[in-house]
């Protein structure tokens, strides 16, 4: 894996990061918590932590991950191993903007932390092109369980609105079933989730065709499955 490591970030083998690779590493481990174990696999996911940013500039990025975005110190070493990226590739501006996202649909700033810890790709969405419109979907089909669900379970934003949430959402519709909480009508896979509504498999992908291309048409509320 080092010369996977290397092909995508060649500094890595030059002479002059020696001096700086072992203070990065020591700074993931006693300063941000990554266990031993796992600075290994947040150097094959993200070898720029080794170099191509400055200790402040990572240190700019836990404080801002600690106090701003509200993650326990407990909890950052877990966080980063998950999502690398935190401490550098993405800017201050742009986290920032997903907090206020979250803010502006009604989560609290002590519900922040608990959010970011349980899915830390929510700091690498795209506001505009996945967090907006996935949760104003939920909000418009659920307006009394979309933020309740996000809080609990901020997965659901996670899932393509297109191949995923819409499809699922029209089928409860059209079979006139009651809304189950939006994490568990989501979360299964394919084959779970229609083994737990009684359909074939091969009849939910055609389902989910429909819906992509487009609404189900009306014949699907007659649909013997």
């Amino acid at each position: 894996k080092l010369g996977q490591v290397a092909e995508r970030f060649p500094l890595v083998l030059g002479a002059y990061l020696l001096g700086n690779m072992e203070e990065h590493v020591y700074f993931l481990i006693t300063d941000v918590g990554v266990r031993k174990s796992k600075v290994g696999q947040v150097v094959e996911e993200f070898p720029q932590v080794l170099g191509s940013y400055s200790l402040e500039n990572m240190e700019e990025h836990r404080e801002f991950l600690i106090k701003v975005a509200g993650i326990s110190k407990a909890k950052l070493g877990k966080v980063v191993a998950s999502l690398p990226q935190l401490l550098g590739s993405v800017s201050l501006e742009n986290l920032e903007a997903k907090l206020e996202f979250l803010r502006s649909v009604g989560v609290a700033e002590d519900q922040l932390g608990q959010m970011v810890q349980t899915l830390p790709a929510i700091l690498a969405y795209n506001v505009e092109g996945n967090l907006a419109p996935t949760f104003r979907f939920y909000e418009k089909v659920a307006p009394e369980k979309a933020l309740d669900g996000l809080i609990s379970s901020p997965a659901i934003l996670g899932y393509s609105l297109e191949a995923r949430i819409k499809p699922r959402y029209w089928f409860y519709k059209v079979k006139g079933l009651p809304f189950l909480p939006i994490s568990t009508m989501m979360s299964p896979k394919d084959k779970d989730f229609a083994a737990k509504v009684g359909v074939p498999l091969e009849k939910w992908i055609d389902f989910q065709r429909e819906c992509v291309s487009g609404d189900p048409g009306p014949e699907y509320s007659k649909w013997p499955y």
